[in-house]
C-alpha cells in the first residue's frame, strides 16, 4: 500500500504542477502590467506639468523683466541729467506707467537718500528717507552699489498696503562701456505683487497645476518660500528656475489633484487576472502572447512620452528664451523710443520724429511675431481659450479695413470694400480672434500687392449655413508648386525668386487653427502675376 501511494502521489503533484506555474506566471504577469501601466500613467502626468509649469515661468520671467528694462531707460536719463528735477522726474516716470500697470512707484535717491518720487500722492512719507540708516533697507541698497547691478529684493509689505517685490538699480554719473563713473545713487521700483501674479498667470482659476515660488530676496532655492502652498515642494514636484538680474527664483509644480497612483485601466487589469487565474491552463498560453505584445507596446508608448516630452521641454525653453531675449528689450527700445518721441523738453525734429516711429513700428512688427509664436504654442497645447458670440460681421470688417487702410495708403492700394456697406450678416466666432484673422489677411494683401494696386472685399452666404467673407488683391500671386506650404509653419511662399519675400511663415498657420477652432473653413485661389484670393467661412448666426 505505502509503494502503491508514492507511485500515484508524484503523478498527482505533476498534474498539478503545470496549473501552479501557470498561475503564478499570470501573477506576476499583472504585477509587471500594473508596473508598467503606472510608469506610463506617471509620465503622461510629468509631461503635462512641465509644460504647463514653463507657460507660467515664461510670462513671469518676461513681466519682471519687462518691468526692469522700463525703469533702465529712466536711469539712462539720470545718468546723463544727474540734477534731474522732481517735476522732470514725474514726467519720465508718468510715460512708463502709462505703459505699465504692475509698477506701484518710482524712487530716485542720490547719495542713497529718497528724494524724487512718482506718483508722489500716496508715497510722501518716503521723501527723505535714508537707505544707509534705514535697518531693514540698508543690506539692499549697498549691495546694489556694491555689485554695481540690479538687486531685487522681497516679497515685502509694503507700508501704503499690499506687498511688492523691490528693485534698486544703482546709477553711476557719465557712465560709460569701459567707466562705471561716478557712484549717484539709486533708481527704486515697487513692483505690484497681486498684479504680477495675476498677469503671469498664478492666480489663474483654470490653471490644471499648483504652483509654488522660493527664493525670497532672489536667494534661488536658498531662500523662503513666498508663494504657493508649502506641500507643493516636498510633494516631487517638477522644478524650474527663474534667472533674475542678481540671483534667481526657483518654482514647483504638481497636480492640482495630485500625482495619479492608478489608471483608469486598471479595474480592467485586475478582472483579466481574475478570469486568467480561473481558468489558469488556457489563458497560460495567450498570455506569453500578451505579455510580449504589451512590452512592446508600452516600451513603444514610453520612447514616444519621452520624444514627446524633450519636444515640450525644448518648445517651452524656447518660448521662455523668445519671452527673455526678444520681448524684454523690445519692451525696452518701444520704451525709449517712446520716451523720446514725448520728450517735452527736448522735442525730436520731423526727420527725428520719422525715424522714432520707424523704430516704434518695427518693433511692433517683432512683438506681433513673437505674440504668433506663443498663440501657435498655445494651439498646439490645447491651452487657447475662445469666447464664442453672436457678432455682426460687417462692424468688424469695417473697423479692421479701417485700421489698415494707412498701410495701403503708403503703398496707394486702393481698398473696394463690397461687404461692410451692404445687409448685416451676423455670425458665431470669438470677437477678438476674428479681429486677428482678418487683419493677417488684410495685412498679406497689401503686403504682397503690388503698388497702386487694389485689395477687394467681399462677402455671401454659402452652402451649409456659412458666411463667406474673400479678400482679393493685384499682387505677386502664389505659384501652384508652393500651394502646399501656405498654411504650413515656419514655410514662406515664393512666386518670383528675384523678388524678396516678408514674414516668416507663421501668421497663416496660426490663422488656419484659430478659423478651424471657430467651426469654420480656410482656403484660397492664386495665380502668378495675377493676385490672390483668400476666403474664411464662418458658421452663419440667425438675425
Amino acid at each position: 500500500m505505502p509503494v502503491q501511494l508514492n507511485k500515484i502521489f508524484p503523478r498527482q503533484w505533476l498534474v498539478y504542477l503545470p496549473a501552479a506555474i501557470a498561475a503564478v506566471g499570470i501573477f506576476v504577469f499583472g504585477l509587471y502590467s500594473l508596473k508598467l501601466d503606472q510608469e506610463k500613467v506617471k509620465i503622461n502626468a510629468r509631461a503635462s506639468v512641465i509644460n504647463d509649469l514653463n507657460l507660467v515661468r515664461a510670462k513671469l520671467e518676461a513681466n519682471i523683466l519687462g518691468n526692469i528694462q522700463l525703469v533702465r531707460g529712466l536711469v539712462a536719463f539720470i545718468a546723463i541729467e544727474p540734477e534731474i528735477s522732481q517735476k522732470r522726474f514725474a514726467e519720465l516716470g508718468s510715460e512708463i506707467f502709462r505703459n505699465n500697470h504692475q509698477i506701484h512707484n518710482i524712487a530716485a535717491a542720490p547719495d542713497l537718500v529718497i528724494t524724487r518720487m512718482y506718483p508722489l500722492a500716496g508715497n510722501e512719507k518716503a521723501i527723505g528717507l535714508d537707505y544707509q540708516k534705514n535697518e531693514a533697507q540698508r543690506d539692499a541698497a549697498l549691495k546694489a552699489r556694491d555689485e554695481e547691478q540690479l538687486i531685487l529684493a522681497g516679497p515685502v509689505d509694503l507700508v501704503q498696503g499690499g506687498r511688492g517685490f523691490i528693485g534698486r538699480i544703482p546709477v553711476f554719473k557719465g557712465s560709460g562701456t569701459d567707466d562705471p563713473g561716478a557712484f549717484w545713487g539709486l533708481v527704486a521700483t515697487v513692483i505690484d505683487v497681486e498684479k504680477l501674479y495675476v498677469d503671469s498667470g498664478l492666480l489663474d482659476p483654470g490653471l490644471p497645476i499648483k504652483i509654488a515660488i522660493r527664493g525670497h530676496d532672489s536667494k534661488g532655492a536658498d531662500g523662503d518660500q513666498f508663494f504657493g502652498r508649502p506641500d507643493v515642494f516636498s510633494g516631487d514636484p517638477v522644478l524650474a528656475d527663474i534667472t533674475l538680474p542678481y540671483g534667481s527664483w526657483q518654482m514647483a509644480a504638481i497636480p492640482k489633484g495630485g500625482w495619479p497612483g492608478h489608471s483608469k485601466g486598471e479595474i480592467w487589469l485586475y478582472l483579466i487576472l481574475l478570469a486568467a487565474e480561473l481558468l489558469i491552463v488556457v489563458p497560460m498560453i495567450i498570455a506569453g502572447k500578451l505579455l510580449k505584445e504589451r512590452q512592446i507596446h508600452i516600451h513603444r508608448l514610453q520612447a514616444s512620452q519621452r520624444s514627446a516630452e524633450k519636444a515640450n521641454m525644448a518648445k517651452s525653453e524656447f518660448l521662455a528664451s523668445m519671452s527673455h531675449e526678444l520681448r524684454t528689450p523690445l519692451n525696452a527700445i518701444l520704451g525709449f523710443a517712446q520716451m523720446l518721441q514725448y520728450d517735452p523738453k527736448n522735442p525730436p525734429s520731423i526727420a527725428q520724429n520719422s525715424y522714432i516711429e520707424s523704430i516704434r513700428t518695427g518693433g511692433d512688427h517683432l512683438l506681433a511675431l513673437v505674440n504668433d509664436v506663443l498663440d501657435l504654442a498655445k494651439i498646439e497645447a490645447d491651452q487657447l481659450q475662445l469666447h464664442i458670440e453672436k457678432l455682426a460681421a460687417n462692424d468688424i470688417v469695417a473697423e479692421c479695413v479701417a485700421m489698415t487702410a494707412h498701410l495701403g495708403d503708403t503703398r496707394g492700394i486702393k481698398f473696394i470694400d463690397q461687404f461692410s456697406g451692404g445687409p448685416t450678416a451676423y455670425l458665431y466666432a470669438d470677437q477678438l480672434r476674428l479681429k486677428q484673422i482678418l487683419l493677417n489677411l488684410l495685412s498679406n494683401a497689401i503686403k504682397f500687392n503690388h503698388v497702386n494696386g487694389t485689395v477687394h472685399l467681399q462677402g455671401q452666404a454659402t452652402e451649409g449655413g456659412f458666411l463667406r467673407i474673400s479678400i482679393t488683391d493685384t499682387g505677386i500671386g502664389i505659384a501652384k508648386r508652393e500651394y502646399g506650404k501656405v498654411f504650413q509653419v515656419f514655410q514662406r511662399v515664393i512666386a518670383d525668386p528675384m523678388v524678396a519675400q516678408e514674414g516668416t511663415g507663421i501668421g497663416l498657420t496660426v490663422t488656419k487653427h484659430l478659423v478651424e477652432q471657430m467651426a469654420g473653413r480656410i482656403g484660397f485661389e492664386s495665380e502668378v502675376g495675377i493676385g490672390s484670393t483668400f476666403w474664411i467661412e464662418l458658421p452663419l448666426a440667425s438675425d
